[in-house]
């Protein structure tokens, strides 16, 4: 299996998700946006709109960091259901093989290696939320992330978010958590810039997905000795619907986004829980 370290330059690393690095620009507004008190009553919707079940479609995921690339395959009906495809461009070795087994096992026994739900209402809290920019087809809002989305660093309270609902469905687009001003997590790192995108992929009526998670990490570890960049993206293709029944229509919710694009599949624990956790700092996939 490649190596997974936690020090100079290749120190800091994610998910998944999670949950791959790029920098964003704050969206910007000419004049001072209306706050909201409460959530939008098309973000409350547009979450309703967005379940429950995702643990019946197969896919692949593909990763790329600073250490290399890997591809591996999700099945619910295989047998096992989490199985690595490449590494870096080739065949897996018998020791990557064992190495990831080993890996999985711990995923699942941390729910963090199953499809499942979307946790909008655990991503955002339900105060604060501020209108940037609104057009016929789509509206976006700032909002702070809730405690619970980032619980296993208590990053939370150092991010901020940004949202894009796609009107007709609705249902969330894509989001953004980032932060733009220094903070520590787990003491002995210093994060000078995070941010992480998701966006989303409407697979029938029931089913959304990640369709590409892109993050980004600057900072330092170990009192300035360690530095922290770390780039990474997440892709996932090849769906196939692997439930009972038939799949509950079509990807009718963006026309620019066909259900043969690439996407990820969500995680529970929450999947931005996940992509938020120590993983960012001790590679794990």
């Amino acid at each position: 299996m490649q190596s997974r370290p936690s020090g100079v330059t290749s120190a800091a690393s994610t998910v998944s998700g999670r949950l791959g690095m790029a920098v964003l620009a704050v969206l910007a507004v000419g004049a001072a946006p209306p706050a909201a008190a409460e959530v939008p009553p098309i973000a409350r919707e547009a979450f309703a709109n967005m379940p429950r079940v995702t643990g019946e479609w197969a896919f692949t995921r593909t990763r790329e960091d600073n250490d290399g690339s890997r591809v591996e395959r999700f099945d619910p009906a295989a047998d096992p259901k989490w199985q690595l495809v490449s590494v870096n461009g080739r065949e897996p070795t018998e020791e990557e093989l064992r190495d990831y087994a080993e890996e999985v096992e711990q995923r699942l026994a941390r729910e963090e290696g199953r499809p499942g739900d979307n946790d909008f209402d655990g991503l955002a809290a339900d105060e604060g939320w501020e209108l940037l920019e609104e057009d016929d087809r789509r509206v976006t809002w700032r909002f702070r992330p809730a405690a619970g989305a980032t619980d296993r660093e208590g990053m939370a309270k150092h991010l901020q978010g940004e949202m894009t609902i796609l009107k007709s469905v609705p249902y969330v687009e894509s989001f953004r958590l980032y932060s733009d001003e220094p903070f520590r997590a787990k003491v002995i790192a210093k994060i000078e810039r995070f941010n992480t995108r998701i966006e989303m992929i409407r697979l029938d009526r029931r089913a959304y997905m990640p369709v590409r998670v892109t993050t980004r990490v600057r900072g330092s570890a170990a009192f300035g000795l360690k530095s922290i960049e770390r780039d990474i993206l997440l892709t996932y293709s090849d769906f196939r619907y692997a439930g009972s029944g038939d799949a509950e229509g079509g990807t009718g919710g963006n026309p620019d986004r066909p259900a043969a694009a690439s996407a990820v599949g969500s995680q529970r624990a929450p999947l931005f829980s996940t992509m938020l956790s120590s993983n960012f700092f001790a590679r794990r996939n």
